[in-house]
């Protein structure tokens, strides 16, 4: 789909984001916050990391969240991406893995892409309490007592299990726009779980 709006449409960016993820601050235009990162860095590719982690997650990149400059490289990469996953035989399982297997040989990638902070672009929901269980929790410690509506983040990201539930309590909870969020959840929050379970 990237490579449809890159060469048929010519959409000079296109942002993918997981249907479980969400811009955060209606006041704040997070797509011109991304133009002005890769236009700043002078790349063509932005992906978050996973920094919100402990033991490594800074190194790990995230493709829940990706933001893509039309450029010939990015209509080549996607277009190899689509190639790989129609041709199979590839051990890409996804386009995230392909990616990440592709940095460790791909000089121009490296060149091209953007890595940022996951806890701007891509933070997982479960930091506001425990990723995984509390006594083992894989968050940086301290990361729970943020605000919900902290005002460094942009994307935040709904992945874990254990977030069921957790959009109504994190739009209940945040500061700004506390009124719109009830109306919202009221209006188009069912209080039960699909089959009835609470």
């Amino acid at each position: 789909m990237v490579l449809r709006y890159l060469e048929e449409f010519g959409a000079p960016h296109v942002l993918l984001l997981d249907a479980d993820a969400a811009l955060v601050h209606r006041e704040r235009d997070t797509v011109a916050n991304l133009i002005s990162e890769l236009d700043s860095a002078g790349k063509d590719l932005l992906l978050a990391n996973e920094d919100y982690k402990k033991r490594g997650g800074a190194d790990r990149i995230n493709c829940a969240m990706m933001f893509v400059k039309n450029t010939a490289f990015t209509r080549r990469l996607f277009a190899s991406l689509v190639r790989t996953h129609v041709e199979g035989g590839s051990r890409c399982k996804s386009e995230c893995n392909c990616l990440q297997e592709w940095l460790k040989s791909d000089p121009e990638l490296k060149q091209r892409l953007l890595v940022v902070s996951g806890l701007r672009y891509n933070r997982q929901e479960c930091t506001f309490r425990c990723c995984t269980a509390c006594p083992t929790n894989t968050a940086l410690d301290g990361l729970n007592q943020t605000p919900r509506d902290d005002p460094t983040m942009e994307v935040l990201h709904f992945v874990s299990g254990n977030s069921r539930g957790s959009v109504r309590h994190f739009l209940q909870e945040r500061v700004a726009g506390r009124e719109v969020a009830k109306q919202f959840v009221a209006e188009r929050v069912p209080d039960r779980c699909p089959g009835g379970q609470p």
